[in-house]
């Protein structure tokens, strides 16, 4: 993906796209909503066509995010994804899986670059160029391991990981602001997200997790002075990530 001139944005004009474009909650369908502005409105692109349904007589087998014409004329099929994994080592399996553990790096790859690139072959002959769009954070817990998946990009965006029991991690860190990333806003910094102290954090974490198996969450930590993000850290249960495990 291009680098993005913020002076090319116009805000009220992104703001009116996007409410034209209606509520979402899913991270991955606002991403696909500021790629299709950016592509649109930023790079002026000609839209063939965006959620482009194939069918196979009466049932559907895919979508094709955007198909466009290029500034070079080229037709293109491009597919857009935003993925959140933390890295957690194990035997037989992907040392990648999502905060929801039945999803992995590896199985998101293989699905966008096998099978929905590859509908546009088929289906859209027109198409001279496919391209995807793929942003995200990888979590750890340390540093990053020597050999990372086939296709996972070197420079990509990084947060840690810790478990509910490892809560006084987070106290360590008490001149730091907090707050709870919310969907579909977890691609950057909400600006006027609600900041609390990490210790008043901590304690709502702490009974988020006491009653149970509870789902993971995802922590913007900020400067108390410019609530600058500081880092971003994922939030999960103890028993994770074997409780979400198929078999």
């Amino acid at each position: 993906m291009e680098s993005i001139n913020l002076d090319d944005v116009d805000d009220q004009q992104l703001e009116a796209f996007l409410e034209e474009q209606g509520e979402v909650h899913r991270v991955g369908r606002y991403f696909e909503q500021l790629v299709h502005y950016w592509l649109v409105h930023v790079r002026g692109v000609e839209m063939l066509g965006a959620g482009l349904q194939i069918r196979d007589g009466k049932r559907t087998i895919g979508e094709l995010d955007f198909v466009y014409r290029d500034e070079h004329g080229q037709i293109v099929h491009c597919e857009v994804s935003v993925k959140f994994f933390l890295h957690h080592a194990r035997a037989g399996t992907s040392h990648f899986p999502g905060p929801n553990a039945l999803d992995n790096f590896e199985r998101k790859a293989a699905r966008l670059f096998d099978q929905q690139l590859e509908l546009s072959r088929q289906h859209y002959p027109s198409v001279q160029r496919r391209d995807a769009i793929v942003k995200g954070m990888a979590f750890y817990r340390g540093g990053r391991p020597r050999e990372l998946p086939r296709r996972m990009h070197r420079g990509h965006a990084s947060g840690a990981w810790l478990r509910d029991s490892e809560l006084e991690q987070l106290d360590r860190r008490a001149p730091l602001n907090a707050a709870v990333a919310r969907k579909p806003y977890w691609l950057a910094p909400q600006v006027d997200a609600q900041l609390k102290p990490v210790a008043a954090l901590v304690a709502e974490l702490r009974a988020h997790f006491g009653g149970g198996p509870g789902h993971p969450v995802m922590l913007s930590l900020r400067d108390p002075d410019t609530a600058a993000e500081v880092e971003r850290t994922f939030v999960v249960a103890d028993d994770w990530p074997a409780s979400q495990q198929p078999e």
